[in-house]
């Protein structure tokens, strides 16, 4: 559910442990659990790759609010059109049509490989197909919520605490979540003037 699936950031494949917890990360969100929670044993350099010091990317904590499961469903189901990755670009074709104005005049058109999607036809997770969800005056995107909401679900709860999040004054500032022995960091994105917005929790 948090490990990352990028061949190229090998670091990122597997949970590891560091300063007594059990750590996972794809890169956009994180979870640190106390190693006492956990049945499983996990190594500080799986298959001996050097891990991120995770400490360096802890908020400290200075408020500490509710973020309820009902407020994230509520807001997904607002959404449906998230569910769709297909790339809103080229149509899920891979290719897009460019056109090429020379010095003198002539243009030319040819097909090539769409540069929102890379080809693929398909957004990745952290992009946002028409909204962006905002928690606390922090964007967010379909994946962040799925995740969490998926992630309290597992675990039988209907709560986490929000012990930090972005300020105006640093948007790129990460929000801190937490339950018993559990933390949770979602970076948030820049607000994108181009999509809607669907407010999960408002103001404090």
């Amino acid at each position: 559910m948090f490990v990352g699936t990028d061949e190229n950031r090998p670091a990122l494949l597997s949970p590891f442990r560091q300063d007594g917890k059990i750590c996972a990360t794809d890169g956009h969100i994180l979870i640190l659990i106390d190693e006492s929670l956990c049945e499983e044993k996990y190594e500080e350099k799986p298959n001996g790759i050097k891990v991120p010091i995770v400490s360096k990317v802890i908020p400290v904590a200075d408020i500490d609010v509710p973020l309820l499961a009902h407020q994230l469903q509520v807001a997904l189901d607002k959404a449906p059109e998230e569910k769709d990755r297909t790339c809103t670009e080229c149509g899920g074709d891979g290719s897009v049509m460019w056109r090429y104005k020379a010095s003198n005049d002539k243009e030319y058109s040819q097909h090539g490989e769409c540069p929102v999607c890379g080809g693929t036809g398909e957004l990745d997770d952290y992009s946002n197909v028409k909204y962006q969800f905002m928690i606390y005056g922090s964007y967010f995107c379909y994946k962040h919520l799925k995740v969490i909401l998926n992630f309290m679900k597992l675990l039988g709860i209907s709560e986490l605490r929000v012990l930090h999040h972005a300020s105006t004054a640093d948007e790129g500032s990460p929000m801190l979540l937490s339950t018993k022995g559990i933390e949770v960091l979602l970076m948030p994105q820049f607000k994108d003037t181009h999509k809607e917005k669907i407010a999960v929790i408002c103001t404090l």
